[in-house]
């Protein structure tokens, strides 16, 4: 199981920096193509099941936000967006730091 959690630790830090990536071109350029989001939204929702499967309860809550966030397409609402930013900082510390307390 250790292998199995570890391979996805490696994946799921992966989506993160994907979608960092991603949000930042829909920010920077107010709009995203419909394949990039759409492959976004994957990522985005691979992440919360994924997050959660392993014990990482808060990351997998930010990633489907971070999901509405690409299916509402408010790419140029910046509160927004700088909210989105810092969900994407904290579901990486959070990976980095480990799964939730009363994980089994």
């Amino acid at each position: 199981m250790l292998l199995i959690g570890a391979r996805a630790l490696t994946s799921n830090l992966r989506r993160v920096e994907e979608l960092t990536a991603t949000v930042t071109l829909a920010t920077t350029d107010g709009a995203l193509s419909d394949p990039c989001r759409d492959g976004a939204v994957s990522v985005a929702h691979q992440l919360a099941g994924s997050a959660g499967t392993f014990g990482f309860e808060r990351v997998s809550i930010l990633a489907r936000q971070v999901e509405r966030f690409l299916l509402e397409r408010t790419f140029t609402d910046q509160p927004r967006c700088l909210a989105v930013a810092q969900d994407l900082r904290v579901m990486r510390e959070v990976l980095l730091a480990g799964p939730d307390d009363d994980f089994d």
